[in-house]
């Protein structure tokens, strides 16, 4: 039986685009593979078709992107020293639940969050969305939401919306004990998980 990192390197150059990407991306979000996984992989292999553009997709992988929206995001919006602290794919415990923010300003206590349309559209899908956002709220936390036609029409609007909110909630939060993103090990290239309990202050 072949193993899942395997599969994503050989099938690399015989496919294009998303296509050609989402092997690594969905491998990585049902936690089949890691980064790590995928490096070692590649360095096992001395001749690899499109191992540079591979190798890319791979350290953004890394960098906390799992879908083509994500990576957009990355690439096009979220880009820059303006968003070097946020954290990407970080687990977070709400109500007994646990959710996955795509991206989270810890100074800021804010959630941005890349609503795909696959995932995001219908009407139960917001609805659950919602209900999600109540339930970080509770624990301090604003979400930012930003659907697939904003992200990919309007990036630069949707960059000066975070950073203008983040502003505001880092000059509202100073002094406040907020949630800290603690780094957890785990299988390598895991993502770090928030624990929400007593933090450090914001300064």
């Amino acid at each position: 039986m072949v193993s899942a990192p395997r599969a994503v390197v050989e099938s690399w150059s015989l496919l294009t685009g998303s296509d050609q990407r989402a092997p690594a991306l969905v491998g990585v979000r049902k936690r089949l593979l890691t980064a790590a996984d995928l490096d070692d992989e590649l360095t096992a292999r001395r001749q690899v078709a499109g191992a540079a553009e591979l190798r890319q997709l791979v350290g953004k992988i890394r960098a906390g992107c799992r879908s083509e929206l994500e990576l957009w995001g990355y690439d096009h919006v979220f880009t820059g020293p303006e968003f070097m602290h946020l954290r990407r794919q970080v687990e977070v415990v709400a109500a007994g639940q646990l959710s996955v923010l795509d991206g989270y300003d810890e100074a800021a206590a804010l959630a941005v969050e890349l609503d795909g349309r696959a995932y995001h559209d219908s009407p139960w899908q917001r609805e659950r969305d919602i209900a999600r956002d109540a339930r970080v709220a509770g624990l301090g936390v604003q979400t930012l939401r930003f659907s697939h036609r904003r992200l990919t029409t309007e990036p630069e609007a949707c960059r000066r919306e975070v950073l203008e909110v983040a502003a505001v909630r880092r000059a509202q939060l100073a002094g406040a004990d907020l949630p800290v993103v603690v780094e957890l090990a785990g299988r390598r290239g895991g993502a770090p998980r928030l624990w929400l309990q007593p933090g450090r202050s914001a300064g």
